[in-house]
């Protein structure tokens, strides 16, 4: 370099000071030159002109990773425990590039887990054990049995095991599993007798509860059984019409079947007094409608905002034909989605309806039912 500035100094008749100037300002530059390049093979990163060689440039010291190798050195680092100096490496850097973050596989607990349902779907699958060994139960009791009492439990545990195998959501033909089985028809056709049978039997509950015979208790206990019939058809209006306002016009029967229930329980408990058998029911009933009923306008709320997207509240219903029904129909037993994206699914709240109604909830409370009144 300096034969080099020497010759072009000559060339350019250049004075001594000038000819010093050049030489410290091309090895002021060299140096730089060579911290840069330092700092970038520190960096490690592996393109040209990114951020932390722009940063190392400025004068900044850059460290470049992939978010992948971030996540595995720290939990190693924190697994061998010297995660405080590892952190060193991360920390020390002005500037920390970690490339691929959209590539890196979400954590367990992360709440990317419940965009999708594929675990749960699988895991929702155990409620049909629960089920079968509930409806085997169910045959085992001894002495005269109240069949208003145990039927309806025996039809809720076969079809609530079916529902737990096959599970589907009647919007948009929503399916886990692509075979006739998930078909929207065959098990809106199941649930709608499966749906009368239970609410027959907790209307049953109540007038065998009700010892005075007061009217009004067994008046709301059959409107229990009509609301249902009721939301029966509003179910099949919207299967056959694709509106999914009549899945709210259902829920909101639903809501009414238990308000009454909870009305009639929270009299009984209050006004009648104690009971040789089945107190325990009047309890479980007013719990179960001081959940549900808040829970329920939450999931109304979801259904009617659903609705509204799709322009259907405030806009005067389609006509109802022969063909739209029978098309309906069709759809029901041919189309199906299948699918385990959470939205699809109903999010959360459809999760733990799901769960809480073929799984769980119900099905324990429906062979309480069974302990506690199925024999005379």
């Amino acid at each position: 370099m300096f034969a080099t500035l020497a010759e072009q100094a000559r060339i350019d008749e250049s004075t001594h000071i000038e000819f010093l100037a050049r030489l410290i300002a091309e090895q002021a530059t060299a140096d730089r030159g060579r911290r840069v390049t330092a700092r970038l093979r520190y960096a490690r990163s592996p393109y040209r002109r990114t951020i932390d060689e722009l940063a190392v440039e400025a004068g900044y010291r850059g460290y470049s990773t992939t978010a992948d190798n971030l996540a595995r050195t720290l939990v190693r680092a924190l697994i061998e425990g010297n995660l405080t100096s590892k952190m060193k490496t991360f920390t020390a850097p002005t500037v920390l590039v970690i490339d691929d973050v959209g590539l890196l596989p979400s954590p367990r607990y992360s709440p990317d887990r419940m965009k999708d349902f594929t675990r749960h779907l699988w895991l929702l699958k155990l409620g049909a054990l629960v089920n079968v060994w509930f409806l085997v139960d169910s045959f085992t009791l001894s002495g005269s049995i109240d069949a208003h009492i145990v039927v309806p439990a025996q039809i809720f545990f076969a079809v609530s095991a079916f529902r737990c195998l096959f599970p589907n959501r009647y919007i948009d033909n929503v399916v886990f599993h692509d075979t006739l089985f998930s078909s929207i028809f065959l098990t809106r056709l199941l649930a709608t007798f499966v749906e009368v049978a239970w609410i027959y039997q907790f209307s049953r509950v109540i007038r065998l509860l009700n010892v005075d015979d007061v009217g009004w208790i067994d008046a709301l206990s059959w409107l229990m059984v009509v609301q249902v019939v009721v939301s029966q058809c509003f179910v099949w209006l919207a299967i056959t019409t694709g509106r999914v306002v009549h899945y709210f016009h259902e829920e909101l029967g639903w809501w009414v079947i238990f308000l009454a229930n909870t009305i009639s329980s929270g009299y009984l408990y209050l006004r009648v007094g104690s009971f040789a058998a089945g107190e325990s029911l009047l309890v479980i009933n007013l719990l179960y409608g001081l959940g549900y009923l808040p829970w329920q306008l939450v999931h109304l709320r979801s259904l009617r905002a659903e609705a509204t997207a799709r322009g259907e509240i405030g806009e005067p219903p389609p006509k109802v034909t022969m063909r739209v029904v029978v098309g309906g129909l069709r759809t029901s037993i041919h189309d199906r989605k299948p699918t385990t994206d959470a939205d699809d699914w109903g999010g959360i709240v459809g999760l733990i309806w799901m769960t809480g109604y073929w799984a769980t909830l119900i099905p324990i409370w429906v062979h309480h039912v069974v302990g506690e009144l199925g024999t005379r």
